[in-house]
């Protein structure tokens, strides 16, 4: 009886380490083939600036005024404070942060700083812990306030900083309220695209997602919408990988 009582016991332990393994595997291979961040590279004739932070890039946009708009807010503000300091800037001179969604590992910056922060309507309700996201690994984190309070943007909108002009969209899938932004040529995708030293385009890795299909239709409509417009994008960036030129990845997908 002990013996049997001790070979369950190891079959449920392994069984459990085995789903355990799941999401760890799952999360490794999510950043296998990535086309490498490059920390402090400069895009649109300087105006776009990454900044790299673990594992994460989010981006700082001159704006022309002498004020920097911040795109997303990487895993804390440190390294954005860094980039800042060695371009005479700090915290003061940012007049903006806009997330593409509201996942932890964006908002370090808007956390630590006083800066208005905007994001599209559908992504508030998680960020501010009125409920949960869906995907596998954030919903089992549960419903958590961060702390912001974002003003809501819509699809379609375009905000105006300085002489920078930037294009809201709405790509829902990674999650509800998952954004795009085009501004100097840029086209800033968050986590639903990454791109692959393959030299392919990929959705944002389920096992951190809400709804995958609807995360690849957001991509194939955003394409399609921006087709005609394909020569006023330069780059495609998204915040997990190094970007690639042009839209042809996105209208490729």
């Amino acid at each position: 009886m002990q013996r049997k009582w001790v070979m369950g016991c190891g079959g449920a332990l392994a069984l459990l380490l085995m789903v355990l393994a799941v999401p760890v595997v799952a999360v490794g291979s999510a950043f296998v083939g990535n086309v490498e961040i490059e920390d402090g590279r400069e895009l649109a004739g300087g105006r776009v600036v990454t900044v790299f932070d673990t594992y994460v890039s989010c981006f700082l946009v001159d704006t022309g005024d002498g004020s920097w708009v911040l795109i997303d807010g990487c895993v804390s503000a440190a390294p954005v404070e860094a980039a800042l300091a060695a371009r005479g800037a700090s915290p003061a001179n940012v007049s903006m942060i806009l997330l593409t969604h509201g996942h932890d590992d964006h908002l370090g910056a808007a956390k630590a700083w006083s800066v208005p922060v905007r994001a599209l309507a559908a992504e508030l309700p998680e960020m501010e812990g009125r409920e949960a996201y869906a995907g596998p690994l954030p919903g089992l984190m549960g419903a958590n306030d961060s702390g912001i309070r974002a003003e809501p943007v819509a699809d379609g909108d375009v905000l105006e900083v300085g002489d920078t002009r930037i294009e809201v969209f709405a790509i829902p899938g990674h999650t509800a309220g998952s954004a795009a932004f085009l501004a100097h040529g840029v086209l800033f995708v968050g986590d639903s695209a990454g791109w692959k030293t393959a030299g392919h385009l990929v959705p944002a890795p389920w096992v951190f997602s809400d709804d995958v299909p609807e995360n690849e239709a957001s991509l194939r409509a955003l394409a399609k919408r921006l087709a005609p417009r394909a020569a006023e994008i330069a780059w495609l960036q998204p915040a997990h990988t190094g970007p690639t030129e042009g839209l042809q990845a996105l209208l490729d997908f």
